[in-house]
């Protein structure tokens, strides 16, 4: 266990993690009042996880290792055969990239997130022949139901097809999901890193390339919700260099993913400085994620500021940039930062 971080804050984020859940979830499956508590030992405010809550963890999630709940040490599990049938599913799913978190599944059914958990976690009442019926249904039909109910045979229906993660957010994306006037995309994450070709086909040359099958297969994706009439303007990236860490909580640190709205081209002689004072900048030479500090509009170049100090400030021309992006808001930070 590493010491920067306290025991309370690797058992956390061990078991947000793996449960695919947020701070305020975990506290609603766990029946808490308030989540502060579990924010606390977020923050580190609070070291450790008391003996009562991990009573209630245990409670709620039996395949936790009590030891491992108390010390941050040993193996996470109790046993690898508490992993139920539908949690090695739901885990296929998420190592696809066709669901993130329990909310997707839910969302997908149409079910209470909490009836969700409790069937990953095997409980009876919730593990029905009826969910997994409408579970395998929501992805395809892939998975075989007498393995997921019962533990028989193999968890694919057809071990041998292969299905790969590209045809699998095919068979799950025929259509986006529609909540009102929002709607749920499954979007490509695409580093942001100085590399030749990054993105290409997907940020730009999008025509010249769309055909081909390896583009979006590539890359990892996450499910958004975005607002339906702007939805094609956002566009997630994954941080890949400390050029945003400047060690305080505004860094964009390695491995945070980041929603960023684009600005189209005819747009940009109004003006790029706006309230969202970080960008990333896509030219053939790769993508570029820093602080827009000036926009010369008679010049037609940009000029962009590292946080850390390491690297020199550039000046890029808007003739070389293929496309522009404000970060609008840090949507998943990488644990292990923190």
């Amino acid at each position: 266990m590493s010491s920067e971080f306290t025991i309370g804050q690797v058992v956390l984020n061990g078991i947000l993690q793996y449960e695919g859940i947020t701070i305020s979830a975990l506290g609603v499956q766990l029946g808490l009042g308030r989540s502060q508590v579990l924010y606390d030992i977020n923050s580190g405010k609070t070291q450790g996880i008391s003996i009562k809550m991990a009573n209630r963890i245990k409670e709620t999630f039996p395949h936790y290792n009590r030891s491992w709940l108390l010390s941050g040490e040993g193996d996470m599990l109790v046993d690898n055969s508490c992993i139920t049938p539908l949690r090695e599913a739901y885990n296929y799913l998420r190592f696809c990239g066709v669901v993130h978190s329990q909310m997707d599944i839910a969302e997908a059914l149409k079910k209470d997130k909490s009836a969700v958990s409790k069937a990953l976690s095997g409980t009876p009442r919730f593990l029905t022949r009826g969910f997994v019926s409408s579970f395998n249904a929501a992805f395809g039909g892939i998975f075989n139901e007498a393995y997921l109910l019962r533990g028989e045979g193999t968890l694919l229906n057809d071990p041998e097809s292969s299905v790969s993660e590209r045809e699998l957010r095919e068979a799950c994306e025929e259509e986006p999901s529609t909540l009102g006037s929002r709607t749920l995309l499954q979007l490509p994450i695409i580093p942001a890193m100085m590399e030749a070709g990054i993105g290409r086909g997907v940020l730009y040359d999008r025509q010249d390339v769309r055909g081909s099958e390896d583009v979006y297969a590539a890359y990892a994706s996450m499910p958004v919700s975005l607002d339906r009439e702007t939805s094609h303007r956002y566009q997630l990236f994954c941080v890949r260099d400390d050029s945003m860490m400047d060690g305080t909580r505004d860094s964009l640190c390695i491995g945070d993913i980041l929603l960023c709205r684009e600005v189209f081209r005819e747009d940009w002689t109004h003006g790029l400085i706006d309230r969202y004072p970080n960008v990333v900048v896509v030219t053939e030479e790769g993508v570029l994620l820093r602080r827009l500090t000036k926009h010369d509009r008679k010049q037609e170049t940009i000029s962009l500021h590292s946080l850390n100090g390491g690297d020199e400030d550039r000046i890029i021309a808007l003739q070389d940039v293929k496309a522009f992006f404000y970060v609008e808001r840090l949507i998943e930070r990488h644990l292990s930062t923190w």
